[in-house]
């Protein structure tokens, strides 16, 4: 599998499977991510790839996904089995649902025609699994086209006003010990400086069997603040650390995101040093 990078890159990621050219203007607000697989993959290998890319290189965090007819099935697995953190999924003109698909962690948006026969049935089924399910009916779409190539502007629209907004830094990289061992040094020791700058916070999320830990807030001048962490084995003595945060500043986006990158590059330093001198987390 390629992974296509379009638009800036501390913009929020958002995927695209199956989607129109007429979608690149969502670059303004958006990194779009739009991988390339081989054609004699099947869903499942496609599957495994862009999760196992989405993992390593975004700390298995995006802004969602949208897909076109066939993607639908592709995108929907990736939401549900839950690895991958999203705030969302579209898709439009879904041709079928994949067998034994489970309950999606969030909201679901499906867009699709009028006239489309089948439509009718997904969306009975999507509702029993979406929490809530979003639509949009439209009348007037000819047959096999998606609403980028009929109105782009009132697509595009639709996907930035769901997905884009604020910016996100991500810094990676090896700190000495074991998953566990670096695991137990991040949950023992208080969430760094950053609190200082949250008036309200959400509790504090470690889950343990993923190794992710997600530190949320706001104030006066953060409309939202999302630091996740996510660790991964190197080997038995390495673990690669994955830190990506989420942010609005608002007008000072452009200064959050060196600020931020200097933070978390901070963190990472620090982690390095006390695994390194202790060798455990105490």
């Amino acid at each position: 599998m390629e992974l296509h990078l379009i638009g800036k890159p501390n913009a929020p990621a958002l995927v695209l499977l199956g989607s129109s050219p007429a979608l690149e203007p969502l670059k303004k607000t958006c990194l779009l991510l739009l991988p390339s697989f081989a054609e004699e993959a099947t869903e499942d290998e496609k599957l495994a790839a862009l999760e196992k890319e989405l993992l390593l290189h975004y700390g298995g965090r995006i802004r969602g996904v949208y897909a076109f007819g066939s993607s639908a099935g592709l995108a929907l697995r990736l939401y549900a089995g839950g690895r991958v953190r999203m705030r969302a999924v579209v898709v439009e003109s879904a041709a079928s649902l994949p067998d034994g698909l489970t309950r999606m962690p969030g909201p679901v948006w499906y867009w699709y025609r009028k006239k489309d026969k089948t439509a009718k049935r997904i969306r009975e089924s999507l509702k029993a699994l979406a929490r809530p399910l979003n639509t949009l009916c439209m009348k007037k779409l000819p047959a096999d086209s998606a609403l980028a190539d009929v109105r782009p502007d009132l697509a595009a629209g639709r996907l930035s006003a769901l997905f884009g907004g604020g910016v996100s830094v991500t810094s990676a990289g090896m700190v000495p010990g074991s998953p566990e061992k670096v695991w137990e040094y991040l949950t023992l020791r208080p969430v760094g400086p950053e609190t200082a700058l949250l008036t309200r916070m959400s509790p504090v999320l470690c889950e343990d069997g993923e190794h992710v830990r997600l530190v949320e807030g706001s104030s006066k001048k953060l409309a939202f603040w999302s630091h996740l962490v996510r660790l991964e084995k190197a080997d038995d003595a390495l673990t690669y650390v994955t830190d990506q945060v989420e942010l609005d500043a608002g007008k000072l986006n452009g200064l959050a995101v060196p600020l931020t990158g200097l933070y978390l590059r901070e963190e990472h330093l620090r982690r390095s040093l006390a695994m390194r001198n202790t060798g455990h987390a105490v």
